[in-house]
């Protein structure tokens, strides 16, 4: 599948994710959407990444590869800057940053486990 539409169809299920009420049309695109990554396990992908920080008046350029792999693992490594990293393995985040990591549990931390479901929905289509 073109990687193209596949973040296409996972932007519309996370849209999808956050409606109350979606028409039947809606609901049967939805329907073949998450039948179409049910295929899906593993999404390997190199990504750019742009933070505009208004302090500096500059944007940060930054890209590496992204992995993905059902259920909930994810990670980021970064080429640039190299070495940073973002990990999920389930209720895990660990996050490395200019040679400092930390480590937090989306258990204890409500923040993270939202953080951690929005990412999971998105990426796997999955709408419960």
């Amino acid at each position: 599948m073109n990687k193209l539409i596949f973040m296409a169809m996972t932007a519309l299920v996370c849209v999808s994710a956050g409606a109350t009420d979606i028409s039947d049309a809606d609901s049967k695109i939805v329907g073949r959407i998450k039948e179409a990554n049910s295929k899906y396990t593993t999404i390997t992908s190199s990504f750019k990444q742009t933070r505009h920080m208004p302090i500096l008046g500059e944007d940060i350029l930054s890209g590496g590869k992204f992995y993905y792999e059902k259920p909930e693992k994810l990670s980021m490594q970064y080429d640039n800057p190299e070495g940073d990293l973002m990990l999920i393995n389930g209720d895990k985040f660990v996050m490395s940053a200019g040679g400092r990591q930390r480590e937090v549990s989306a258990r204890s931390n409500a923040k993270m486990r939202g953080m951690k479901n929005i990412l999971s929905a998105c990426i796997s289509g999955d709408l419960t």
